[in-house]
């Protein structure tokens, strides 16, 4: 897609994605938070503060948290 001035236009490369489940907010950035480069939506930041620290899924979102952070 082009717009006026000739500059390709992504469609939805504007829109945030979730850096733990890849998917893109309802309520777009307000559905979320930014860390650096990377966003974390609402569903995934209230899963990691209630999910048992002893599981897989805790330690992948941990991973990709410390990734993002450059750990």
């Amino acid at each position: 897609m082009q717009d006026r001035n000739k500059h390709t236009v992504k469609p939805n490369n504007l829109l945030p994605r979730c850096a733990i489940c890849e998917d893109v907010p309802v309520k777009g950035i307000a559905g979320g938070m930014k860390i650096r480069r990377a966003f974390i939506c609402n569903q995934c930041e209230q899963k990691i503060v209630t999910m048992d620290v002893e599981s897989q899924e805790y330690h992948a979102m941990v991973s990709t948290i410390k990734n993002i952070l450059g750990f």
